[in-house]
């Protein structure tokens, strides 16, 4: 509808944050200092960082945490394979 406001936040301060990704202050605060949430801003003493961000970066980590499953799933039926062949 035009003139309407999306009343959705688009961004989060760090308490928020962790909580949103159920990690530490902290580490969430490592996390921006080493890049991983490229739209972070710092607002005075408040860091800011985009909802799409937080998203992109939980999607990523389960994308890779079933990249290992799969590639621990393959590796232990690969062991399996060869253990009972050299019986």
């Amino acid at each position: 509808m035009p003139g309407t406001i999306d009343a959705r936040p688009r961004f989060m301060k760090v308490r928020k944050a962790a909580e949103y990704l159920g990690i530490g202050r902290t580490s969430l605060k490592d996390l921006i200092a080493a890049g991983a949430f490229p739209g972070a801003s710092k607002i005075g003493s408040h860091h800011l960082i985009p909802i799409e961000d937080l998203d992109g970066y939980a999607d990523r980590l389960i994308a890779a945490a079933r990249a290992n499953r799969e590639r621990t799933a393959v590796s232990r039926r690969y062991e399996r394979a060869h253990s009972s062949a050299d019986s």
